[in-house]
């Protein structure tokens, strides 16, 4: 094999992976502009979401959460709960929980920071918020989950979230 044709192959592949970098940049950016929407009703749509959130979020990132109830999501999966705060804890996860005055913050939520904020301000419904997925949780009978991804979305629900964070008293 003549050092001419190792050259060739190898430029050919080089050519091949530059024409496959720019179609995945391509899906990427189509990707961004998508909206996907996901409705769960049912008794398995805690641990559901939890599974989610275990699935796609990455060592160091951050979770946010306006108007979680500790108690209601330790009352329909307390085992899953615990389990998955601890993984969060060892893989450096950090949420940030704004929940209502007098509400229950969980002891073993180790990299948990929580704030506080009136009654009548958080419903009965939550936000959580991460990458770029808003999860609005419905506590009814059933329970609701309506999962979307979109990053505009997320992005504008981060910075309404900022300004929850800024003014929930930090108890």
């Amino acid at each position: 094999v003549e050092s001419g044709q190792i050259i060739s192959l190898e430029e050919e592949k080089i050519g091949a992976l530059k024409s496959f970098m720019k179609e995945l940049e391509k899906q990427r950016k189509l990707k961004d502009k998508e909206i996907s929407v996901e409705v769960f009703k049912g008794k398995y749509v805690v641990k559901n979401i939890f599974k989610k959130c275990f699935a796609e979020i990455l060592s160091g990132e951050e979770i946010l959460y306006i108007g979680i109830d500790e108690e209601k999501m330790e009352e329909i999966e307390p085992i899953y709960l615990e389990k998955i705060l601890n993984y969060f804890a060892q893989d450096n996860i950090s949420e940030k929980v704004i929940i209502r005055k007098g509400g229950k913050r969980l002891s073993y939520a180790k990299s948990t920071n929580y704030r506080e904020l009136d009654k009548s301000i958080i419903g009965n419904t939550a936000k959580i918020i991460y990458q770029n997925t808003v999860i609005e949780l419905i506590y009814s009978d059933p329970i609701y989950a309506i999962v979307i991804e979109n990053k505009e979305l997320a992005k504008t629900a981060k910075k309404q979230f900022g300004i929850f964070w800024k003014i929930a008293d930090k108890k």
